[in-house]
């Protein structure tokens, strides 16, 4: 086998977008943790493991397990959280949902069904097309949060999305695309 230029390119390329991800979700997920306790940014949470959950996101009560708690699409409303939530040091949280959107709570919610404050990837909590755009997701999946800057897994576009500050509302553009060679486009190799 003949090694080109162009594949040795490719593997530089590969390799070094996924030690750049790593750590940026090493450095969201606080670097590790050790012993039992989980690693948080905010002085009033303490997490242990084997801790029961006191609050329950995107269903009414702890019982519950349709998707988009068996009604419509809304704003406290999931449907197949996927991968890894984030939670910025301001304590927003930013939760993946397989409705093609991103969830933003302005603070973690302390209470059942609580609705997001903001939603990326959609024009609104009610719809869940899949969009190919700087504004747009397909298969949201994992999201981190490093430096000020959020990159989210956009599964079915095969792509990653950067946006370099971290968005505090809805309809805020990506400013970076990885995996594509724009916004517009989503085609596989495989």
């Amino acid at each position: 086998m003949t090694i080109t230029k162009p594949m040795i390119f490719k593997k530089y390329v590969t390799r070094n977008i996924a030690l750049l991800l790593s750590l940026f979700v090493l450095a969201a997920c606080g670097g590790g943790g050790s012993g039992g306790e989980i690693p948080n940014n905010n002085s009033n949470i303490s997490l242990n493991l084997f801790q029961f959950a006191d609050v329950v996101i995107g269903q009414t009560d702890f019982t519950g397990s349709s998707s988009n708690a068996g009604n419509m699409i809304g704003a406290n409303t999931i449907s197949s959280p996927y991968g890894n939530p984030a939670v910025d040091t301001d304590g927003t949280l930013y939760l993946p949902d397989y409705n093609n959107r991103l969830l933003g709570f302005n603070s973690l919610p302390i209470g059942n069904n609580t609705a997001a404050n903001f939603v990326l990837g959609q024009v609104d909590f009610t719809t869940s097309n899949p969009l190919v755009t700087n504004q747009g997701f397909s298969g949201v999946q994992t999201v981190a949060l490093s430096r000020n800057k959020m990159i989210l897994t956009s599964y079915s576009n095969n792509r990653i999305l950067i946006w370099n500050s971290i968005p505090k509302s809805g309809a805020v553009p990506a400013d970076v695309v990885l995996g594509q060679p724009d916004f517009i486009s989503n085609g596989s190799l495989y």
